[in-house]
């Protein structure tokens, strides 16, 4: 479902709520979104951002 305008975070939720048995890159798909854009829409919620700052690993 490409719809030429972004979901909101909430909005994500909210279809997903609505969808709790589809697996995770089915429901993206349905959406016409990524499973990375998915997942972003549970940063802070249930997913956590990781941060690539090399200097913070050693």
């Amino acid at each position: 479902m490409q719809t030429g305008h972004r979901l909101s975070a909430a909005a994500i939720r909210e279809a997903r709520a609505a969808q709790p048995q589809t697996r995770e890159r089915d429901f993206a798909a349905t959406l016409g979104i990524t499973e990375a854009e998915y997942v972003a829409a549970y940063c802070g919620i249930s997913a956590a951002r990781v941060s690539a700052d090399i200097n913070a690993l050693g």
